[in-house]
């Protein structure tokens, strides 16, 4: 037979190859560098690692801008009562009011305060940024967010325009802060403002809890000023990235700057 519509393709069944690689990319097994220039590279910034391993959890940002003021109007209060928690979910809590007691992140809140934010708990993420079974006490902060006059106004960065920065790089460390917002010190006479109450006893904060209203552009500012000089850095809040574009001693050099005695 002849004339009838054929083509190429529904004759001979071509296969389209998948645009993505479906091996898996494992992240500390990149072919970029050798085992031994790997070695190098670690033992050039073991010393750093070590030292940042010793800062004691009770540490604060010593810069004096880091220091977290929440101006209000004047008689304005933000009580809200403390929300009732599962029974299942109180060791839980107790332990992280114990660790915040441990760390000072906490401290005994004076009598009479016209503040109280509620305790809650919220899933955690997984390192692979979903949900996992265990849980996270935090403060609904939602009514004292809108009682401070100071909102700090610096603005975030986009992810578009940090990949766009990074984008001719070879070699990127990513530096997630521990606890970062925690290292931030509240002015001593708003302490009492950041106030919760757990099981019979009201507390207040002496550093940063997460969720506080004017702090990620304060923390962004800060972290941004600190490392102006270092055009290898990408800050984005509390999670910085260090990328280079020549080989692992030149990147591990560049890591090294980040760390003063």
């Amino acid at each position: 037979m002849s004339g009838l519509a054929s083509d190429w393709d529904s004759n001979n069944h071509p296969v389209i190859p998948d645009p993505i690689d479906p091996e898996y990319i494992n992240p500390n097994q990149s072919p970029a560098d050798t085992d031994y220039e790997r070695k190098v590279f670690f033992d050039t910034i073991q010393l750093n690692l070590d030292a940042n391993a010793k800062i004691p959890l009770t540490s604060s940002c010593e810069i004096p801008e880091a220091i977290v003021a929440l101006d209000t109007v004047p008689g304005q209060k933000a009580y809200r009562a403390p929300y009732p928690i599962a029974n299942a979910h109180i060791p839980t809590v107790q332990k992280q009011v114990d660790d915040w007691l441990r760390d000072e992140v906490i401290t005994i809140a004076p009598p009479n305060t016209e503040f109280n934010s509620p305790l809650l708990v919220v899933p955690k993420k997984g390192p692979n940024g979903e949900y996992d079974e265990e849980i996270r006490p935090c403060l609904d902060i939602r009514k004292l967010n809108s009682t401070p006059t100071n909102i700090d106004r610096f603005p975030l960065p986009l992810i578009s325009e940090l990949h766009q920065k990074m984008g001719n790089a070879k070699f990127f460390t990513t530096l997630d802060l521990k606890q970062a917002f925690h290292r931030f010190p509240i002015r001593k006479e708003d302490q009492p403002k950041t106030s919760f109450t757990f099981n019979g006893i009201q507390y207040m904060f002496k550093k940063v809890p997460f969720g506080l209203a004017p702090v990620s552009a304060l923390v962004q500012r800060t972290l941004t000023n600190l490392f102006a000089d270092l055009p290898y850095v990408t800050i984005s809040i509390d999670d910085l990235t260090v990328f280079t574009d020549k080989d692992t001693n030149h990147h591990a050099e560049c890591l090294n700057e980040l760390y003063w005695p």
